[in-house]
């Protein structure tokens, strides 16, 4: 359940702070006030017990963090958070829906995770599953299966793809944490034919 929404100062950022829980969050406050830098405070969500915890979770209106308050660090991701790719059609091996499933495994610290998939970025939706949980999930809409960097170059009449021939896009993973230190990751993505 959306807590309270806070802008930040500089364009194209939207900083929303969500409160996750089994039934929302009851009696939900927030403060916040926005700066010359565009900071933050944090909102607490008042909620009955025996409910998870809730989750803070940054969403930015733009292409990446750069323009989302200053990062305290920057750090590289390992290979652990290399995203996983995958067709998620409801048809088995189709591409008709056009549409891309973005999985990320990012520390459990994380307060936002956004991908960029051959120039386009998705931001994730974090884990509700449990606390082990660390899967960020997310879905590039549109994603041009058909033409663009993302084809999987089969033919006109075809709908299903079984993954030849295969397709690789550059994909960046950026995750935010909650004390402002930003890490990053670049590789060389691999677009599977089923997602989930």
């Amino acid at each position: 359940m959306l807590a309270d929404v806070h802008r930040c100062v500089r364009p194209i950022c939207l900083v929303a702070i969500l409160c996750v829980a089994a039934s929302g969050c009851g009696g939900a406050r927030g403060s916040g006030r926005g700066s010359g830098t565009g900071t933050t405070t944090a909102v607490s969500c008042s909620q009955p017990a025996l409910l998870s915890a809730p989750k803070p979770m940054l969403i930015p209106i733009g292409n990446s963090l750069r323009r989302c308050p200053p990062a305290t660090a920057q750090r590289r991701l390992d290979a652990s958070a290399e995203p996983f790719l995958g067709v998620a059609c409801r048809v088995p091996n189709s591409i008709t829906c056009d549409r891309v499933g973005v999985g990320v495994n990012a520390p459990g610290a994380a307060t936002l995770v956004m991908v960029s998939v051959a120039g386009r970025w998705v931001t994730l939706s974090p884990p509700t599953d449990s606390p082990r949980d660390h899967l960020w999930l997310g879905y590039l809409y549109e994603a041009g299966l058909r033409h663009g960097a993302l084809d999987v170059g089969i033919r006109p009449a075809a709908t299903r793809w079984f993954g030849t021939p295969e397709v690789e896009p550059a994909v960046t993973v950026e995750v935010l944490f909650g004390d402002g230190t930003v890490s990053t990751l670049t590789a060389r993505g691999f677009l599977h034919p089923g997602f989930g």
